[in-house]
């Protein structure tokens, strides 16, 4: 991933998203591209976007109260990323690369019977920071 994104300036920069999520981080990347088969079998493409997409699906469990709270101010504070308009600092957790990322989907939130909070978010990484 690192090598193919642009070095941007998050929207939003007061802190980065450093809490490692459950289980294994898997990213999936595409281009944007239109592909026409023609005969022969050679394609013929348009690439709609230079810059590749890549998505992350994070998911937390176990979470408090507390923990539970930083990733919701995070998400729906005006002033931080607002939902999934404003772009912010994301470090991943095994690389500790830090990203230009925004979510791309809703706060998805579960309160389990034994207080722990459980988190699913999806996250588009945009940028790096250098």
């Amino acid at each position: 991933m690192l090598d193919y994104l642009p070095i941007l300036v998050p929207d939003y920069a007061g802190e980065t998203l450093t809490m490692n999520p459950t289980g294994d981080i898997q990213a999936s990347g595409q281009r944007r591209q239109v592909i026409t088969e023609t005969d022969g079998d050679n394609p013929k493409g348009v690439t709609l976007k230079q810059t590749p997409d890549y998505y992350i699906p994070l998911s937390f469990k176990w979470l408090s109260e507390s923990a539970r709270n930083i990733l919701s101010d995070l998400y729906y504070n005006p002033a931080k990323a607002y939902g999934m308009v404003k772009s912010f600092r994301w470090q991943h957790p095994v690389s500790e690369v830090v990203y230009v990322a925004r979510f791309v989907s809703e706060f998805n939130e579960i309160l389990r019977p034994n207080g722990y909070y459980e988190v699913s978010l999806r996250i588009k990484v945009i940028g790096r920071l250098s």
